[in-house]
């Protein structure tokens, strides 16, 4: 008897083996395969599976029912769920992952490949989600970022285009979506536009749409042409200059919790000097744990944006605050309880969250007199690499400092710095110099 409440809206999951097992998989296999002959005449399936220690079983279970159905089966074995995508559309047929997504280790579960879209926040959305994250390997905030300018995009559709058509845009199909033209498409940006959406916000909201028809086009073969393919690029002139802190500013933080002994300050002065004197972002100084750094050599590894790895290097006070803190924490363990590797804890000895962090930079903004309502936590970075290319470090060494892969990011400070002499000129009393005020010279 199988449990009715492995299916879901999008897929089959439960927990391995109560709920998804090697019968269940059999049943699966021969069910669908019977289905793909009878309603979309397809005589063949293509199957993979991830890296579960359940999964090789079930998929041989699956195959197995799939083949006593009349089917034709390609096993690809081990691949992720975008390759899966890749094979479906390269057999030119239906398929089969074997695969729990983000559920627990312990669970398991079936996604089916079809050549509709279900629905456009269901599993086409899913299914972009884990494309985007496995092939493009992008951030989760860049990651939540597309699909939030996908709903916006589908909900423009469904109130100006299809003029309400749906109560919900979950209700939008694959039809919906095929027949959508250039002209709907620049409808988006005039949309954009009209909403005050800066020339900056539509270009990452079009290269977001352009990911997502291409997926659809090149991936699900669900589209019969991509609709943003003679839509032109704009290009954004205007470069915004970061906020920073100015050397004076940034010994200000530092002083904060200098000479100050308790756990809260110890920690939180670490923090600072990680941000100020070694340029970290806030998603990389959440993840860096102790056993990262090499205080004999005076360096730590992080991973940064994309999965890049980097070298970062203390400077001596930077060590110094860190190494105080680290020997708090050995010496007085609390709660009496195991502590985590990971570098900075709560009080309670758990892991400190992100809003956490941003608490503690804005208390520290108010404690050092600096308006905090200005600058952020990623101000702290750029007070770092502006601080470094005024004192003269190479633009091109600032780059590997900060990790960035185009050295075409890392020249903002170049800008800034340009900023800076403008101001600087534009100050010289020469610079209000009246010819009309001046006195006649003959030749």
């Amino acid at each position: 008897m199988i449990n009715e409440s492995i299916f879901k809206a999008y897929d089959i999951r439960g927990n391995y083996p109560s709920e998804i097992n090697e019968e269940v998989a059999y049943l699966i296999g021969k069910s669908y395969g019977s289905y793909l002959q009878e309603f979309c005449d397809k005589n063949k399936c293509v199957i993979g599976h991830d890296n579960r220690l359940s999964s090789p079983s079930l998929t041989e279970s699956l195959k197995k029912g799939l083949l006593e159905s009349g089917i034709n089966v390609i096993d690809y074995g081990l691949i992720t769920t975008p390759m899966h995508y890749y094979t479906r559309y390269k057999e030119n047929t239906y398929g089969i992952m074997v695969t729990a997504s983000h559920n627990p280790k312990d669970d398991n579960g079936f996604k089916f490949s079809f050549d509709n879209l279900a629905n456009a926040r269901g599993e086409m959305i899913e299914d972009f989600k884990n494309y985007v994250a496995g092939i493009k390997n992008l951030s989760a905030s860049y990651i939540d970022s597309m699909l939030s300018t996908l709903k916006g995009f589908l909900e423009f559709v469904n109130d100006h285009i299809f003029d309400c058509k749906y109560e919900n845009i979950t209700e939008m199909t694959l039809n919906d979506i095929r027949f959508l033209n250039t002209s709907d498409i620049y409808g988006f940006i005039f949309y954009l536009a009209e909403n005050h959406n800066s020339i900056g916000t539509r270009i990452k909201k079009i290269e977001h749409l352009r990911t997502f028809f291409d997926f659809l086009y090149k991936i699900k073969t669900a589209l019969f042409k991509e609709p943003l393919k003679t839509i032109k690029r704009e290009k954004n002139t205007y470069i915004k200059l970061p906020k920073y802190l100015s050397l004076s500013e940034s010994k200000k933080i530092l002083q904060v919790y200098a000479n100050k002994d308790d756990f809260r300050s110890l920690r939180n002065n670490a923090m600072l000097h990680l941000f100020l004197c070694c340029g970290l972002r806030l998603e990389e100084l959440n993840e860096i744990k102790i056993s990262d750094f090499d205080f004999n050599e005076n360096k730590f590894i992080i991973l940064g944006k994309g999965n890049k790895e980097r070298t970062c290097y203390l400077n001596t006070n930077t060590k110094d605050a860190l190494q105080k803190y680290i020997n708090y924490r050995k010496n007085n363990p609390l709660d009496d309880k195991k502590i985590d590797n990971f570098l900075f804890i709560s009080q309670w000895n758990k892991k400190i969250s992100s809003r956490q962090i941003r608490k503690i930079v804005k208390k520290t903004y108010e404690k050092a007199e600096i308006d905090e309502t200005q600058y952020s936590v990623h101000s702290l970075r750029h007070s770092f690499a502006t601080i470094l290319y005024k004192s003269g470090v190479d633009i091109r060494l600032l780059q590997i400092l900060l990790g960035h892969s185009r050295i075409e990011t890392t020249q903002i400070y170049a800008h800034m710095h340009s900023e800076s002499l403008m101001n600087a000129m534009q100050g010289h009393p020469m610079s209000h110099f009246k010819i009309k005020d001046a006195l006649a010279f003959n030749c």
